[in-house]
């Protein structure tokens, strides 16, 4: 899991901060899997909302480093 859920939203920034060609991150619910999910390139970033109650996962087949920034909108 890379960020629980919460009873407020949450502007969450995640980012593939690996270098390796690659590594791709793959975001999504708690099913998240290389075909269902947004990928992340390498060095890439993605901003997103989560509404109140919702949690977001992520995987990665090879090992990544990954930034989590969590936002919280009260």
């Amino acid at each position: 899991m890379l960020v629980a859920a919460d009873y407020q939203p949450q502007r969450v920034t995640i980012h593939n901060e690996d270098s390796g060609t690659s590594k791709q991150v793959y975001i999504g619910n708690s099913a998240v899997s290389t075909t269902n999910a947004i990928h992340i390139n390498t060095s890439e970033r993605v901003s997103l909302t989560l509404d109140p109650g919702d949690a977001l996962y992520g995987i990665c087949p090879t090992s990544a480093v990954v930034g989590v920034l969590i936002q919280k909108q009260d």
